[in-house]
C-alpha cells in the first residue's frame, strides 16, 4: 500500500484537527451514508472534519431533496388527465439519456407506445421494459398493461 505522507497521530493532511471537531464529527449521524464518508475519510489517525462534513451534508440535502422531487412528480402525474398520465411519466422513467432518443407517442387499452429510432434500440429498450413498466405504474395515474416499443417511421 502506497504511502502518501507520513502518520502523524492527531493531524488532519490539511493541519491540525481540534479533537472536539473531530469528535463532533463522528457523533453527527449514524446513517449509512455518514458512516461510509466518515470511513473512506479517516485514514490511521488523520481525520478531516470539514471535508466529512461537507460530504455529510450534501449527502442528506440530496436524499432528501431527491424524495422531494420524487413525490411532486408523481402527485403532478396522478393529477394529468389519465389518458395522458403514461405519456408524461415515459421521460421520468426512462431517463434523460433515453428520453432524447424516444418518444411516448400514443397510450390506448393500457398499452404505451414508444417510438425508438431504430430496430437495435427497440431491442435493447425491450429488455428494460418490465422495469420501466413497473416506474410507469408507480408515476402515473393510469394502469399501463405493456409498452410497445416502435422503429420510428
Amino acid at each position: 500500500m502506497p504511502v502518501w505522507h507520513e502518520e502523524v497521530p492527531g493531524k488532519s493532511v490539511f493541519g491540525v484537527a481540534p479533537e472536539e471537531d473531530c469528535q463532533e464529527a463522528r457523533e453527527g449521524c449514524d446513517c449509512d451514508a455518514c458512516r461510509i464518508s466518515w470511513a473512506i475519510l479517516r485514514c490511521y489517525n488523520r481525520v478531516v472534519p470539514d471535508a466529512f462534513e461537507r460530504v455529510r451534508l450534501w449527502s442528506h440535502a440530496l436524499n432528501r431533496a431527491s424524495e422531494g422531487l420524487e413525490t411532486i412528480i408523481s402527485k403532478a402525474l396522478h393529477r394529468s388527465p389519465k389518458s395522458e398520465s403514461a405519456m408524461l411519466a415515459w421521460p421520468v422513467v426512462c431517463g434523460s439519456a433515453v428520453a432524447e432518443r424516444t418518444r411516448a407517442a400514443s397510450f390506448a387499452d393500457g398499452i404505451l407506445h414508444v417510438e425508438v429510432a431504430d430496430a437495435g434500440w427497440r431491442r435493447e429498450l425491450a429488455h428494460l421494459a418490465p422495469r420501466y413498466l413497473a416506474l410507469v405504474n408507480k408515476y402515473s395515474g393510469c394502469s399501463v398493461k405493456r409498452i410497445e416499443f416502435v422503429v420510428k417511421a
